[in-house]
């Protein structure tokens, strides 16, 4: 699946234009429009590509139309309002029956990383100086505090 059609999906889901206010008081782009703009804008700055790449594809957006959407629309708090709301559907839609009710998780690359539950390494370890996961990696067991 490609990676475009992806974070289309999701911003279908979770509703990718509520995050994102205008800087000023006016706004005159339909949200369709804005949507598909904000889209092309969070993948070329996600793979690298920048927005003249992606303006170069087979859509009806110029770059400036992109530049004009990141700089009026594309904030930080916007992008991590939308990263919690993303990590929360997640979850949200995460079935017990399939992944268990534990505290397991993978990680992109495969790697599996579990925090154990009532541990005092996830609470504060005096050692690395603050909070911190005791995590197990690999086949090995590996332990590492992150």
């Amino acid at each position: 699946m490609p990676l475009l059609d992806m974070l289309t999906e999701t911003a279908l889901r979770v509703g990718l234009v509520d995050y994102f206010a205008p800087a000023g008081s006016r706004t005159g782009i339909d949200r369709t429009a804005l949507a598909e703009r904000l889209i092309l804008c969070i993948f070329g700055y996600g793979t690298n590509l920048g927005l003249r790449a992606v303006a170069a594809g087979e859509h009806d957006h110029s770059e400036e139309d992109l530049r004009y959407v990141r700089s009026r629309y594309l904030t930080v708090d916007g992008a991590r309002s939308l990263a919690a709301a993303i990590a929360d559907a997640t979850f949200a839609a995460r079935r017990e029956l399939v992944w268990g009710a534990g505290t397991g998780a993978v990680a992109s690359d495969s790697t599996h990383f579990e925090a154990f539950d009532q541990n005092l390494f996830t609470q504060y370890h005096a050692r690395y100086g603050g909070r911190g996961v005791l995590t197990r990696r690999g086949e090995h067991g590996r332990r590492a505090v992150l």
